[in-house]
């Protein structure tokens, strides 16, 4: 006697179906014990036996949600509910909805997309927190996705302060990078964005090298990573620092001050600076160097 109920098709020692004592539901399996990092019993355990190692060609161990309505932007979905106190009925903190853009068409796969819910607080129903469209764009925070073709892939939105963190280890590293190739090689990490925390420094690279560091004085270096001021240049070749303006005829300089608000620049208050006056004579640029300090 197995204290059991077994559905059985193709003799009685083929159970597809059991029904345990304690109501757990095993398809293809009469042992419904599972650890998911305790051990404990499923309510319906689902087993099969597939070899393929194809993600798109799984059917042997699989479960599948069918709606048999073919009409356009319906859904078939996964609930995750508490049972009322009286156990009628069922709320859903939780749930994963798949949406079928389009009408159905026979023999045809149908053009979906995933939609993620959660409950954001009690006694209210879930609401979606991310998506994933039929173009496989991620957004979270919204189904709008980003500015087209450019900066769709994720979108992450909210009504307030928005952000990500990366959170690295006290002496590793957080890190974007910006690859247009696979495997190893530098194509991988053509241009990226490092913060090292083991020396609090963020470091900006471009063809798989570092071109500006960020230390932890605040220093700025541009060819190097060890600026020992708050702007260092280096260049083997030479460096050159440009400044370029609007018109042909733009007064720019570089202005040196104390840091009192009361004596800054836009008040009129300069320690010293070095100007030049452009203009243009015959489709040539001109220009000349004024060099000013102020004596008290």
């Amino acid at each position: 006697s197995y204290n059991e109920l077994r559905f059985s098709a193709g003799g009685v020692n083929n159970s597809h179906v059991v029904i345990n004592t304690s109501g757990n539901v095993g398809i293809g399996v009469t042992n419904t014990s599972v650890f998911n990092g305790v051990g404990g019993n499923s309510k319906l355990v689902v087993k099969g036996s597939d070899s393929s190692t194809d993600i798109l060609n799984n059917s042997n161990a699989s479960i599948t949600i069918a709606n048999d309505d073919g009409t356009a932007s319906n859904t078939s979905a996964l609930h995750f509910a508490r049972a009322d106190t009286d156990d009628n009925p069922h709320y859903a903190g939780a749930s994963i909805v798949a949406q079928f853009v389009e009408t159905q068409v026979t023999g045809q796969y149908p053009k979906g997309q995933l939609s993620f819910l959660t409950s954001t607080a009690s006694n209210t129903a879930p609401s979606e927190k991310m998506r994933i469209d039929s173009s496989g764009r991620v957004g979270i925070g919204t189904s709008s996705m980003g500015y087209p073709g450019y900066a769709d892939n994720l979108t992450i939105a909210d009504t307030g302060n928005t952000g990500i963190t990366i959170r690295s280890g006290t002496s590793n590293e957080g890190n974007i990078y910006f690859s247009d190739a696979t495997g190893t090689g530098t194509g991988t990490y053509a241009g990226y964005i490092s913060y090292r925390h083991a020396i609090d420094a963020l470091n900006l690279a471009t063809t798989a090298g570092i071109s500006m560091t960020i230390n932890s004085s605040g220093n700025v270096g541009i060819g190097t990573q060890s600026p020992a001021h708050d702007l260092v240049v280096q260049n083997d070749d030479g460096p050159i620092i440009s400044l370029i303006g609007h018109n042909y005829n733009d007064q720019m300089g570089i202005v040196f001050n104390g840091g009192d608000q009361t004596n800054a620049s836009s008040n009129g208050n300069t320690g010293a600076k070095i100007m030049s006056q452009l203009s243009i004579s015959g489709g040539q640029v001109l220009g000349d160097l004024t060099f000013t300090t102020n004596s008290g």
